[in-house]
């Protein structure tokens, strides 16, 4: 936004309207653009998190219901999270614990 203002002011001094509306219309392409990639990109990755939740052997069926729900409807937040929770670590963080609770109970 801060760019188009700039960009307005620098050329309502020295140009035609037929100018400011080119160079408007160019900047709205690119962010069309960056947009159209960036979406692109975000839908791949909440695909491929979804992909690796429903195939994780190291959580409960009930674990994978959980992060798709979590996945598909909070987005980039859970998606962050389920990285660090699942994929980083050498064995699942969800499934350590499902297991240290499934422990605890039969004790």
């Amino acid at each position: 936004m801060i760019l188009v203002v700039m960009m307005i002011i620098a050329l309502a001094g020295n140009a035609n309207s037929a100018d400011i509306e080119e160079a408007l219309m160019f900047s709205a392409g690119k962010f069309v653009i960056l947009g159209a990639i960036l979406g692109a990109l975000s839908l791949g990755l909440l695909i491929f998190y979804i992909i690796h939740a429903g195939t994780n052997q190291q959580i409960s069926t009930a674990m994978k219901v959980v992060w798709i729900a979590l996945l598909f409807f909070c987005g980039v937040i859970v998606e962050v999270i389920y990285f660090f929770m699942e994929i980083v670590p050498e064995h699942s963080l969800t499934g350590r614990l499902e297991k240290n609770d499934g422990n605890q109970r039969v004790s």
